[in-house]
C-alpha cells in the first residue's frame, strides 16, 4: 500500500475509482500529486491542504470544459425549396429554345465564338447557355440539370442554387475560350452549367463545414462525381456546339465557386 499523508483535503467525489483517477489527471497536470480513498459507496480524491483552492477550481474549469465535449457535429441544412429551381431551370431553357427556333439569329448572336469573346463580347459566355442545338441537346440538359440543380437548391437554397449554377456556367465557358486561344471555337448549351453544379455539389458542403472528415466526406463528395461522370459519358465526346472542354471547365468552376460560397456561409458574418 503505497504511503499517503495524514492531512489530506476532499476536492472530489465520484462513484468509481474510473472517474476519480480521470480528475486525478488534471491534478497531475499541475504538477501535483493527488490520493484516491474508498468511503463508503464513494471514491474520494485527496491532496495536500496547501493545493486544495487551486486544484480544486481547476477541477472545476475541467468539468465545465468536458461538459461541452464532444462538440456537436456539423449538420447539413437542407432548404424546404421543392421543385421551384427545377421549374425555372425547365421554363427559361425551354423559353430560349422556343425563341431560338422563332429568331434563329439568335444562335450566331449568342454562342460562344471565341474570337468575339476575346475581342470583349463576354455576354456570350452566358447566353449561350441558354441555346441548343437540337430537342435531344435540351432535353438531356433539362432533365440532368433538374437532377442536379435539386439537390443544390437544398444544400444551399433556390435562389442562391440558381445563379450559382449559371455563374459556374458561364465561367466554365470563359475558361473554355481561354483554353482555346488562339483557335477559333463555337458552342452553345446548359451542359457546361450542369457541370457547373455537380461541382457546387461538391464543394459547397465541404466549404460550409457539414462534414468533419473521413470515409463519409469522401461518399457524399464521390457520389455527384460518379454522376457527373456518368452524365459525360451518355452526352458523348461533343459535336461542333459542345465540347468535353467545356464540361470540364464549369465542373472546376463549379468546385471554386462552392468552396468560396460554403466558406462565406460558414465564416461571414450574416450569411
Amino acid at each position: 500500500m503505497s504511503w499517503q499523508p495524514q492531512d489530506l483535503v476532499e476536492i472530489g467525489r465520484f462513484s468509481t475509482s474510473a472517474d476519480a483517477h480521470d480528475f486525478g489527471l488534471v491534478v497531475l497536470s499541475q504538477g501535483e500529486h493527488y490520493w484516491v480513498d474508498r468511503e463508503g459507496p464513494d471514491w474520494v480524491l485527496l491532496v495536500l491542504p496547501e493545493k486544495a483552492d487551486f486544484l480544486s477550481h481547476q477541477l472545476d474549469l475541467y468539468e465545465e470544459e468536458i461538459f461541452y465535449w464532444p462538440p456537436p457535429e456539423p449538420v447539413a441544412h437542407e432548404y424546404p425549396t421543392g421543385l421551384a429551381p427545377v421549374f425555372v431551370w425547365a421554363f427559361v431553357l425551354t423559353l430560349s429554345y422556343g425563341a431560338s427556333l422563332y429568331w434563329p439569329v439568335l444562335q450566331e448572336w449568342g454562342r460562344v465564338d471565341a474570337d468575339a469573346v476575346r475581342a470583349g463580347e463576354h455576354y456570350r459566355v452566358l447566353t449561350a447557355l441558354f441555346l441548343h442545338a437540337d430537342f435531344g441537346h435540351l432535353l438531356s440538359n433539362l432533365l440532368f440539370g433538374g437532377f442536379f440543380l435539386f439537390f443544390c437548391a437544398r444544400q444551399m437554397g433556390a435562389v442562391l442554387a440558381v445563379g450559382a449554377t449559371f455563374a459556374a456556367g458561364a465561367v466554365g465557358n470563359f475558361l473554355n475560350v481561354l483554353l482555346y486561344q488562339p483557335e477559333p471555337h463555337f458552342s452553345i448549351g446548359a451542359s457546361t452549367a450542369v457541370f457547373g453544379t455537380v461541382g457546387l455539389l461538391v464543394a459547397f458542403p465541404l466549404g460550409n463545414g457539414q462534414f468533419k472528415g473521413g470515409g463519409r466526406v469522401l461518399l457524399r463528395s464521390l457520389i455527384p462525381v460518379l454522376a457527373g461522370m456518368a452524365l459525360l459519358a451518355f452526352l458523348g465526346t461533343g459535336d461542333e456546339f459542345t465540347d468535353t472542354t467545356a464540361h470540364l471547365t464549369g465542373f472546376v468552376s463549379g468546385v471554386l465557386l462552392g468552396l468560396a460560397l460554403g466558406l462565406g456561409k460558414r465564416f461571414l458574418p450574416g450569411s
